[in-house]
């Protein structure tokens, strides 16, 4: 898979955190890698039959994790002539390029991760700074209740006579 074809419309939905951040717990996406290929041996079925191709060889896969990681070691370790810290800067964001697409897709369908629901009637309630009330796309949905079909919140959340609950 690709991933430079995702949108990279949405670079600027989610803000990188501080640089001590970015320099204690970087979170590197390494485009064109499977998770396979931080491992080594026989690969189980499951991963076979389920993992996304890479676009590299496990060699190349590899090196570069070994790379980050001889970085990361030798910035923590303050012997910043083996490697700049623009190095793990760097990988972290083109890393959240290629996730803000998903964190975008999670935001929109109301994840818990970033938000507890609130505790409030599903069909009128609203978002406030602590909680959520329900998913946003949701809110766009147009449906035509006179013809006798659920809307979308009876459907997804189960509410009222109609809903799955």
């Amino acid at each position: 898979v690709n991933m430079d074809r995702v949108d990279t419309k949405s670079s600027s939905l989610v803000r990188l955190v501080d640089n001590q951040t970015v320099l204690d717990y970087p979170m590197i996406i390494i485009d064109r890698m499977n998770h396979m290929q931080y491992a080594t041996g026989n690969i189980p079925s499951d991963v076979m039959r389920t993992d996304l191709q890479s676009e590299m060889s496990t060699q190349e896969a590899q090196q570069l994790v070994a790379q980050y990681i001889a970085c990361w070691m030798a910035l923590q370790l303050g012997n910043s002539m083996q490697c700049a810290f623009d190095t793990l800067y760097n990988a972290v964001a083109h890393s959240q390029v290629l996730a803000n697409p998903f964190i975008a897709a999670y935001k929109l369908e109301g994840s818990y991760w970033f938000k507890s629901p609130c505790d409030c009637d599903p069909l009128i309630c609203h978002d406030t700074p602590e909680c959520q009330a329900g998913a946003p796309w949701m809110d766009d949905a147009v449906y035509d209740d006179t013809k006798g079909r659920w809307n979308p919140q009876e459907i997804m959340c189960g509410f009222g006579e109609k809903g799955n609950a």
